[in-house]
């Protein structure tokens, strides 16, 4: 690779490296309640110390020594220690090795590296990066107790962050259900994951979440979301899946373990709000009242069979009739069209949600 411009790329990377150092700064307290709550001058400080020995390879050319290493595991164990999360700070780290790329493909160009010298060179600050970064995680690991580290794993297995997953029993081979329960009732959480061989779980969002090898579903009180059994690569659109189910769940006010398959449109009645607030000013404006909406309800519960509409409702069949007779001069609907049917029972779904 060309080497004469490369003392003025490195200066001025080196000079313009403040820039970039304020601006992560600056994301980082007001993403992250755990930046924030920490003096910005010792930030700044530990930061400027941790990226000196990587500027420091950089400008002599080589990978990091085992010295470089050692000062930053100790970076990393250190922001564990002030109780930064470190998906947190990995995310810093790569939004700051993006910027740094940024750069140096703009300097490079301005002091006349050629493309290919600069794929080199990417390629290059890329191996570096990924070094630091491997040290950083090491160091912050290494402060964590076992429980933690199994919290952590589950965690990033469930958000498709981990790439290892032979870890704490779990065989890559092996098919696991992911789940997820509101809340965080350990009594719960223990009589769903009993029996199996392994279960590993976290919290996301303030709910128990993971993932077994066995679930034991039954006399389930709570609504519990579950995904399908998957490998471990796979668990992070299967946990998706459990994430709907339970949400989907609560909103219509279910109850026990389910998966979304079982609940059919219901998870896209939540999600689909505008289509549902659509549906229901066509199918459920103002003049439908409460009485007619509880005999729309029952006529779709009770197959559209006016007798099975009037036991459930207690009321005489001729009553039904009229009701939905009058419904129908109301909105115009026609029962015999299967379209209508289908928008009808989305909007009464909607409606469930007090929404509108």
């Amino acid at each position: 690779m060309e080497t004469g411009n490369w003392d003025n790329l490195v200066a001025e990377l080196l000079a313009r490296r403040a820039e970039i150092a304020d601006r992560l700064l600056t994301h980082m307290r007001e993403t992250s309640p755990a930046y924030a709550r920490l003096p910005e001058d010792e930030l700044r400080r530990a930061n400027s110390e941790a990226y000196r020995c990587i500027m420091l390879a950089f400008a002599e050319r080589r990978m990091l020594s085992e010295a470089d290493l050692s000062r930053l595991r100790e970076f990393g164990a250190f922001r564990s220690a002030q109780g930064i999360q470190l998906d947190e700070l990995l995310t810093g780290f790569r939004i700051d090795m993006r910027e740094n790329l940024a750069m140096l493909t703009e300097l490079g160009r301005k002091y006349g590296f050629t493309e290919s010298d600069l794929i080199e060179l990417n390629h290059y600050a890329i191996d570096l990066n990924d070094q630091a970064a491997a040290a950083i995680g090491a160091g912050f690991r290494q402060t964590e107790p076992l429980d933690q580290r199994r919290d952590r794993f589950a965690h990033d297995v469930l958000l498709g962050v981990a790439t290892e997953f032979d870890r704490y029993g779990v065989e890559p081979d092996g098919h696991y259900v992911p789940f997820r329960l509101a809340g965080t009732d350990h009594a719960l959480l223990r009589r769903l994951t009993a029996g199996g061989r392994i279960a590993l779980v976290t919290t996301i969002d303030g709910d128990h979440a993971g993932f077994a090898d066995v679930i034991n579903g039954r006399d389930v009180e709570v609504p519990v979301g579950l995904g399908p059994a998957v490998r471990p690569e796979r668990l992070p659109a299967a946990f998706a899946r459990a994430t709907r189910a339970l949400r989907t769940a609560v909103a219509f006010g279910r109850t026990g373990a389910v998966e979304q398959a079982e609940l059919a449109l219901l998870p896209a009645v939540l999600a689909e709000a505008e289509i549902g607030d659509d549906l229901m000013r066509r199918y459920l404006p103002a003049e439908v009242d409460e009485v007619l909406l509880a005999t729309l309800r029952a006529h779709l519960a009770g197959g559209m069979r006016v007798e099975e509409t009037a036991a459930r409702l207690i009321v005489h069949p001729n009553t039904v009739r009229y009701r939905i007779s009058r419904y129908q001069q109301i909105t115009g609907f026609d029962p015999r069209d299967p379209d209508s049917m289908a928008e009808l029972w989305w909007a009464l779904r909607r409606s469930e949600l007090g929404a509108g």
